[in-house]
C-alpha cells in the first residue's frame, strides 16, 4: 500500500483524448497525443488511466502508439478496466483482458479495474465470476494490482470491500462539490476506503470540468480569497492533499490542459484554514439556488416497483442548478440511465429511457404503505420534468421508445412548460400548479396533505404530488 501511495499524484485520464473529427470518437489525433504524453512524462507523471470502452476501444490503441511503443515499460503504469455488466456472457467479459493487452501492446496491466460497480451492475460481476477470475490473473502476473471503480454510495462501497478484502485499490468520484453530497457521498466513501486500508484513485476531481468553469457566484468567492489561483487549482489541490490517495485523474484533451495541470500539480501545497473556509463558502454560494432537499434516504427507491433511480435524477437537477451547465447535466443523465432505471422503464421490453414515472405501479406501492417522500417532494412530477427537460429535443432516436405510451401525459405536461428555458424553471413551472391538465388534479387528503392525485381512470397516486401540510409548490418552498 505504501508503494502505491508514492505514485506521482497527477494522473493522465484517457477518456477525452484529442480528436481529428469531433463527431468521431475513434479519430484520435495521435501526433497531438504524443506531445501530451511527452509533456506529462517529462514532468514526472507515470499513471495513465484508460478503459476497454473509452473512445469505442480506440483509447487503448492510441496509448500503445503514443506511450507504450515510445517509452520503456517500467517508466510508466497503465490502468484499464473491464465493463463486465455490458458484456453478454462471462466468456465475453473475461476476453476483454486479452483484447486490452493486445490493443495496448503489453503483456501485463499495472492496475486492472472491474469497471463501474453499483446496483444491478455488481450482480453481473458476481454472476460471471469476475472476482475469482481476476484474482487468478493477478496470481499469474498478468494483473499487477487489482481493484474496481464505483459510482455509488458509501454503504455499497463498505459492502464491496468487506466482501472482497483482496482489493488493492479502488477508484472513486471525489471533489469538493460532492464531498458532502447525499447521493455521491465523497467524504464518506473516502472514510470507508481508509477504514478498509484500501488506497484510492480519484476520478472527477473537477466534476467533469464543471469546477474549472464556475458560475460567478462561486468563482467570485474563490477569486476574493486568492486572485492568483485558478478554479482548476482549487479543485485539484483539494484532492491532492487528501490522505490515502494514489492518483488524481485529469481527463485531458489538449496539450495546454496538460501543461496547466502540471503547473498546478508542481505548485501544490495544502489548503490553509483560510482557504478551506473560502472553499466552503464557495460551495455554499453554488448551492444557494434553491436545491431540491433530497437526503438520499432512498425510501422512494425501495417503494418504486419500476426501480427508478429517483435520488440520482434529482441530484442531476441540483447539479444543473449549481453549475448552470445544462449540457453537462444532460450528458450525465444519458450515462446514468444506460440501465434504463433513472426515470422509469417497462422492463419486459428491456432497458430504455422513459420520460415519465409509472403512475399506477408507483402510486399503488406507495399508497399501500401509506407513505411517501419524507421531504414531501413531488416525486412523479420531478421525474417527468427531469426526463423531458434534460432530453426534451429527442423526439426520435434511443429516447423515443416509450414516448408513444406516455404521449397523453407528456403532451399535457408540455402545454404548461412550452418555451420555458432551464430545467429548474421547468420544475418550478410544474410544481407551482395544483392541477396539471385534463383528468389529473390534486385532491385533499384526510390529514390535510395535498398529496393524492387522481388519474383519468380514478387510480390514486400518493407519490405524485406529495407536498405536506405546509404546501410545497416550488423548489424555494421546499428549501424554506
Amino acid at each position: 500500500m505504501s508503494n502505491l501511495l508514492d505514485t506521482p499524484k497527477l494522473g493522465f485520464g484517457c477518456m477525452r483524448l484529442p480528436l481529428t473529427d469531433p463527431k468521431d470518437q475513434k479519430s484520435i489525433d495521435i501526433e497531438h497525443l504524443k506531445k501530451m504524453v511527452d509533456a506529462f512524462i517529462e514532468a514526472g507523471g507515470t499513471y495513465f488511466d484508460t478503459a476497454y470502452v473509452y473512445h469505442e476501444g480506440e483509447s487503448e490503441v492510441a496509448m500503445r502508439k503514443a506511450l507504450v511503443e515510445r517509452y520503456p515499460r517500467d517508466s510508466f503504469t497503465i490502468a484499464t478496466k473491464c465493463l463486465a455488466w455490458a458484456q453478454p456472457t462471462a466468456e465475453d467479459a473475461k476476453a476483454c483482458l486479452d483484447t486490452s493487452l493486445k490493443r495496448l501492446g503489453t503483456d501485463y496491466i499495472d492496475f486492472y479495474l472491474l469497471h463501474n460497480m453499483g446496483g444491478a451492475r455488481t450482480a453481473k460481476f458476481d454472476e460471471y465470476g469476475m472476482w475469482e477470475w481476476a484474482a487468478q490473473k493477478k496470481a499469474e502476473g498478468v494483473i499487477k494490482h487489482l481493484g474496481f471503480s464505483m459510482h455509488d454510495n458509501a454503504e455499497t462501497l463498505d459492502k464491496l470491500l468487506a466482501d472482497h478484502p483482496d482489493m488493492d485499490f479502488v477508484q472513486l468520484q471525489v471533489n469538493y462539490l460532492d464531498w458532502e453530497d447525499p447521493v455521491v457521498e465523497s467524504r464518506k466513501c473516502m472514510e470507508v476506503a481508509q477504514k478498509h486500508g484500501v488506497p484510492v484513485v480519484i476520478m472527477e476531481p473537477a466534476r467533469g470540468g464543471r469546477l474549472a468553469d464556475l458560475p460567478e457566484r462561486g468563482a467570485s468567492v474563490l477569486k476574493a480569497a486568492d486572485p492568483d489561483k485558478s478554479a482548476v487549482s482549487w479543485a485539484y489541490r483539494f484532492c491532492y492533499n487528501l490522505p490515502n490517495v494514489i492518483s488524481v485523474l485529469s481527463g485531458v484533451s489538449t496539450l495546454e490542459q496538460i501543461q496547466e495541470n502540471v503547473r498546478e500539480w508542481k505548485a501544490n501545497e495544502p489548503l490553509s484554514a483560510f482557504e478551506e473556509k473560502a472553499l466552503g463558502d464557495a460551495v455554499d454560494a453554488l448551492k444557494s439556488v434553491g436545491l431540491i432537499p433530497c437526503t438520499n434516504c432512498r425510501y422512494c427507491v425501495k417503494d418504486c416497483p419500476a426501480g427508478v433511480n429517483i435520488p440520482e435524477a434529482l441530484g442531476l437537477l441540483n447539479l444543473e442548478k449549481m453549475t448552470e451547465n445544462r449540457e453537462f447535466a444532460k450528458s450525465q443523465y444519458a450515462w446514468q440511465t444506460r440501465d434504463g432505471r433513472a426515470c422509469g422503464v417497462s422492463h419486459e421490453r428491456g432497458p430504455a429511457f422513459a420520460p415519465y414515472c409509472e403512475y399506477r405501479e408507483m402510486g399503488q406501492a406507495l399508497g399501500s404503505r401509506q407513505t411517501g417522500c419524507i421531504e414531501h417532494l413531488a416525486l412523479c412530477h420531478l421525474q417527468q420534468t427531469i426526463a423531458r427537460a434534460i432530453k426534451r429535443e429527442s423526439a426520435t432516436g434511443p429516447f423515443s421508445c416509450l414516448y408513444a405510451e406516455a404521449a397523453h401525459v407528456m403532451e399535457t405536461l408540455l402545454q404548461h412548460v412550452s418555451g420555458v428555458g432551464g430545467i429548474a424553471e421547468l420544475l418550478d413551472g410544474i410544481l407551482r400548479r395544483n392541477a396539471i391538465g385534463a383528468g389529473i388534479g390534486a385532491q385533499q387528503n384526510d390529514d390535510g396533505h395535498d398529496n393524492v392525485e387522481r388519474h383519468e381512470d380514478g387510480k390514486r397516486c400518493r407519490c405524485h404530488a406529495v407536498r405536506g401540510a405546509g404546501g410545497v409548490h416550488s423548489v424555494e418552498d421546499a428549501v424554506a
